[in-house]
Protein backbone atom coordinates (compact mmCIF):
# COMPACT_ATOMS: atom_id res chain seq x y z
CA UNK A 1 0.00 0.00 0.00
CA UNK A 2 1.06 3.63 -0.70
CA UNK A 3 0.01 6.38 0.09
CA UNK A 4 -2.33 7.79 -2.54
CA UNK A 5 -5.65 9.10 -1.86
CA UNK A 6 -7.07 5.52 -3.16
CA UNK A 7 -4.96 3.93 -0.36
CA UNK A 8 -5.59 6.78 2.21
CA UNK A 9 -9.38 6.53 1.11
CA UNK A 10 -9.57 2.78 1.63
CA UNK A 11 -8.12 3.07 5.06
CA UNK A 12 -10.94 5.67 6.17
CA UNK A 13 -13.50 3.26 4.89
CA UNK A 14 -11.54 0.54 6.56
CA UNK A 15 -11.53 2.34 9.65
CA UNK A 16 -15.54 3.81 9.31
CA UNK A 17 -16.51 0.22 9.15
CA UNK A 18 -14.64 -1.70 11.59
CA UNK A 19 -12.75 0.66 13.39
CA UNK A 20 -9.25 -0.35 12.88
CA UNK A 21 -6.81 1.53 10.72
CA UNK A 22 -5.20 -1.79 9.62
CA UNK A 23 -5.77 -2.18 5.81
CA UNK A 24 -2.16 -3.99 5.33
CA UNK A 25 -4.00 -6.38 7.50
CA UNK A 26 -6.65 -7.86 5.65
CA UNK A 27 -6.41 -10.75 2.91
CA UNK A 28 -5.20 -9.62 -0.21
CA UNK A 29 -9.29 -10.09 -1.58
CA UNK A 30 -10.40 -7.98 1.33
CA UNK A 31 -8.61 -4.87 0.60
CA UNK A 32 -9.33 -5.13 -3.29
CA UNK A 33 -12.45 -5.14 -2.38
CA UNK A 34 -12.39 -1.71 -0.36
CA UNK A 35 -9.93 -0.34 -3.02
CA UNK A 36 -13.01 -0.98 -5.74
CA UNK A 37 -15.70 0.06 -3.25
CA UNK A 38 -13.35 3.61 -3.29
CA UNK A 39 -12.85 3.43 -7.10
CA UNK A 40 -16.57 3.40 -7.84
CA UNK A 41 -16.81 6.40 -5.19
CA UNK A 42 -14.56 8.13 -7.00
CA UNK A 43 -15.61 7.47 -10.60
CA UNK A 44 -19.38 8.54 -9.09
CA UNK A 45 -17.97 12.22 -8.66
CA UNK A 46 -15.87 12.17 -11.54
CA UNK A 47 -18.06 15.00 -12.66
CA UNK A 48 -18.20 17.78 -10.83
CA UNK A 49 -21.08 19.84 -8.93
CA UNK A 50 -21.76 23.21 -9.89
CA UNK A 51 -21.06 24.52 -6.90
CA UNK A 52 -17.38 22.52 -7.32
CA UNK A 53 -16.84 24.30 -10.59
CA UNK A 54 -18.06 28.14 -8.74
CA UNK A 55 -15.32 26.75 -6.28
CA UNK A 56 -12.54 26.14 -8.63
CA UNK A 57 -13.45 29.38 -10.63
CA UNK A 58 -12.69 31.75 -7.48
CA UNK A 59 -8.89 30.57 -7.17
CA UNK A 60 -6.80 33.42 -8.85
CA UNK A 61 -3.75 31.77 -10.74
CA UNK A 62 -0.35 33.60 -11.13
CA UNK A 63 -0.15 36.18 -13.78
CA UNK A 64 -4.25 37.27 -12.49
CA UNK A 65 -5.40 34.23 -14.54
CA UNK A 66 -8.51 32.83 -13.32
CA UNK A 67 -9.68 28.77 -15.00
CA UNK A 68 -12.31 28.87 -17.27
CA UNK A 69 -15.28 26.68 -16.52
CA UNK A 70 -14.05 24.14 -18.83
CA UNK A 71 -11.12 23.97 -17.59
CA UNK A 72 -11.73 23.16 -13.50
CA UNK A 73 -13.95 20.48 -15.31
CA UNK A 74 -11.11 19.12 -17.17
CA UNK A 75 -8.86 19.68 -14.04
CA UNK A 76 -10.92 18.00 -12.09
CA UNK A 77 -11.83 14.96 -14.24
CA UNK A 78 -8.15 14.15 -14.89
CA UNK A 79 -7.59 14.53 -11.28
CA UNK A 80 -9.96 11.58 -9.99
CA UNK A 81 -8.90 9.51 -13.27
CA UNK A 82 -5.33 9.59 -12.11
CA UNK A 83 -6.65 8.85 -8.69
CA UNK A 84 -8.62 5.93 -9.47
CA UNK A 85 -5.29 4.25 -11.82
CA UNK A 86 -2.89 5.46 -8.78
Amino acid sequence: MTDAPLDRAARALMKLQSGVDGLESLPNELQEGLLNDVRATLLATRKPSEAMIRAALTVELPGNHQLAELEAVLIWERMVDAAVIE
